[in-house]
């Protein structure tokens, strides 16, 4: 302070406090003010201080005075050219309105007042329109000084100034506005007409009648600390709708807490670049299928082992938390990257969050049920809809004991749920119906070799889906000298027996190569993805095959997959039963494309990350399209597509889908993009540089 030449005198009790030191403290705070400056882009949090508070305003200083107004006045960039002329400032709400005597000309003068200065108005700073200053009195009240009108005899302060504290009105002139002087010299300027007098008291009573209706019958006598708060931000904000607002940005509490709730994105158009043919080279983060299987078999083999290149994300990192609250260490080198795995005796209790990871709240059951207590899983609201049945039923046919969550029936059979694992399970054979989700196999399969018999599991009921993600489990425990059988259709017979560590590189996701090299089909550009395997047992390779039926051209060039766009997107029949997770990225290219598409045998995504057959329906058809869901696919007629908002339901794949379609629509909203973070950190980046 006194480097800045402040005076220390009103301040000197609150330093005297700090001599001796700071008492023992912890913790942060965020004052509601400085939230609300940051949400609204104000650059002073006078702008969102009801009553602001300095050195140079006492207590007894109006709650809105002109050094505030000209914050949010700057703050909100008023613009005279866009601001309607008859546009007024009402000192009072800190807002422009509509003046009804600005509207007609020549309104408010009177004889011997040919300028119209009885309404003692005054330039506004921004040119334009005029700032009407008064008293603030209220209904049926009167000036201290006897007067109804502006006060005259006042001495003469700079246009827009606070009239010091001792000029303030006195004790009647409770629930006004800030009394302003204006530029009139001392001892000048008439009373105000009537009918400035009357649109002020009627305001007035009308602002009155809102809040008692807003508060209650009891407002008149209970004016508590909440109320006068309530009171205080109509003050500011004035009534719904009243007038004109400072700018887009109005403090509007509800309009700011929408917004922050339900961030949107814009997706990037290709038609608003000059030359709208994408061609980018893309690298891909890891497999999430690859890492989550690679991370339980090493947290299960008999000496550590390094995992390189993982995808670093929410679904691998809640497979990793899930493991170390069992007790295995998976240490993190972010040089390599790569992360270590030392196995350790399984133990409970523990609780894992499963999130929204399928991979996680159906492989890391089995395993619980090695350890020697009690372990709790549970996860996002979705995740309690999602189909947990045959896990929870496979275990208690093994004799784990697992009880139903709280506030669950005894028979649950979603999250929330405990497994109680006594170090050691027999195994044997296992019946079940996997038609739901091929993952109640591969948690199954993960684990058998740890079971004193083994175990052999059997699907019974419709045909599978997503076989390729089972035969990647059989492969991966094969890589570790796991013995399975697979040569009988359905079923799987895992020896037990030790699984060997391995270091390992896991392959780039191709499932998270969809949207981009369906961006060459939609752009009639070039995409070429790095480090295709070219041998894999994932599902995303399914892709080449796909992208070439609806019309694109698809070659390797060394490790690389190239795709490249031809100006024609046809329409496609697919059966896309075994890779189901890219028919979201296919959906919107079908409602692009020059014919009528068909895509079936993906009945079960209805239980994935949400009902993602009725969700790219609903999405698609409110841009425009004609998508009709059928039993088991999606029936998608071309239709020329409108801009608007994309809502994802926290599926990380129908904010891919969503992007796709922005490229070729431009003005597409997508909600929530950060979902992508589930298997791909740093999507919408990537996203942009693929236009760049």
């Amino acid at each position: 302070m006194a480097d800045r030449g402040e005076p220390q005198e009103p301040c000197a009790a609150y330093v005297d406090s700090f001599r001796h030191g700071l008492p023992p403290y912890g913790g942060f705070a965020i004052g509601l003010e400085r939230w609300t400056a940051r949400l609204v882009s104000v650059d002073n949090i006078r702008a969102a201080t009801l009553f602001p508070r300095d050195l140079h305003r006492s207590r007894r200083d109006p709650p809105l005075g002109r050094p505030a107004l000209d914050t949010i006045e700057r703050a909100h960039d008023v613009d005279p050219l866009t601001r309607p002329p008859d546009a007024v400032l009402d000192v009072r709400r800190g807002r422009y309105r509509r003046d009804p005597q600005r509207r007609r000309p020549g309104a408010g003068r009177q004889a011997g007042d040919p300028a119209g200065r009885a309404a003692d108005r005054v330039a506004n700073p921004h040119g334009g329109a005029t700032a009407v200053r008064h008293c603030g009195l209220g209904p049926r009240r009167r000036c201290a000084q006897g007067r109804s009108g502006p006060r005259a005899g006042h001495r003469t302060l700079p246009a827009g100034r606070l009239a010091p504290a001792d000029r303030q009105p006195g004790p009647d002139h409770v629930d006004r506005a800030p009394v302003l002087e204006g530029d009139r010299p001392a001892g000048q300027g008439p009373a105000a007409p009537a009918v400035l007098q009357e649109r002020v008291d009627g305001r007035r009573a009308a602002d009155r009648r809102r809040r008692r209706r807003a508060l209650g019958p009891r407002a008149s006598r209970d004016r508590g600390p909440a109320r006068q708060a309530q009171g205080a931000a109509r003050q500011l904000t004035g009534p719904s709708g009243a007038g004109w607002s400072l700018g887009s940005q109005a403090m509007d509490v509800t309009a700011m807490t929408s917004a922050a709730a339900t961030p949107w994105w814009a997706a990037p158009s290709a038609l608003s670049r000059g030359e709208h043919r994408v061609d980018a080279s893309v690298s891909l983060p890891g497999s999430k299928s690859l890492t989550n299987r690679i991370l339980v078999l090493s947290a299960l083999a008999s000496e550590p082992s390094t995992v390189r290149r993982p995808l670093r994300a929410r679904d691998t990192d809640l497979m990793a938390g899930a493991l170390r609250s069992l007790g295995v260490s998976i240490t993190p080198d972010e040089a390599t990257p790569a992360w270590r795995v030392v196995p350790a005796p399984l133990r409970g209790p523990a609780e894992v969050d499963c999130g929204l990871a399928g991979t996680v709240m159906r492989f890391v059951p089995p395993v619980a049920a090695l350890a020697d207590g009690p372990v709790r899983f549970d996860g996002d609201t979705r995740a309690r809809e999602r189909p947990m049945d045959q896990t929870v039923s496979a275990l208690r046919s093994l004799g784990v004991n697992v009880d139903a969550g709280a506030g669950a029936g005894a028979d649950s059979l979603t999250l929330p749920f405990t497994v109680h694992g006594n170090g050691a399970i027999r195994g044997g054979v296992v019946d079940l119906d996997a038609s739901a989700s091929s993952q109640f196999v591969s948690a199954l399969l993960l684990v058998g070799a740890r079971f004193d018999d083994g175990v052999d599991v059997r699907h019974h009921g419709k045909p599978m889906p997503s076989l390729p993600h089972v035969e990647m489990t059989v492969a991966e425990l094969r890589r570790r000298g796991v013995e399975v059988d697979d040569a009988e259709l359905n079923r799987w017979a895992v020896r037990p027996g030790e699984i060997a560590p391995l270091d390992v590189d896991v392959e780039p996701d191709l499932s998270n190569a969809a949207p981009f090299v369906a961006a060459a089909l939609v752009t009639g550009g070039r995409v070429r993805v790095q480090g295709w395997p070219e041998s894999t047992d994932q599902a995303g390779d399914e892709l080449r095959h796909i992208l070439a039926a609806m019309g694109a051209e698809v070659v390797r060039d060394g490790p690389d997959l190239v795709v490249s766009g031809t100006d024609t997107i046809a329409g496609v029949s697919l059966d896309l039963h075994d890779v189901g997770e890219l028919t979201p990225v296919v959906a919107a290219l079908c409602a692009l494309a020059g014919g009528t598409s068909a895509l079936t045998g993906i009945a079960h995504l209805r239980g994935h990350e949400t009902d993602r057959l009725a969700a790219v329906a609903a999405e698609i058809n409110a841009l425009g399209g004609a998508v009709t869901e059928l039993d088991d696919g999606l029936r998608i007629e071309p239709r020329a597509l409108h801009p608007g908002r994309w809502h994802t339901y926290a599926d990380h794949r129908m904010a891919h889908a969503g992007a796709v379609l922005g490229l070729a629509v431009a003005g597409i909203e997508i909600e929530d993009v950060e979902t992508t973070a589930k298997t791909f950190p740093g999507f919408d980046s990537a996203w942009r540089r693929l236009l760049q």
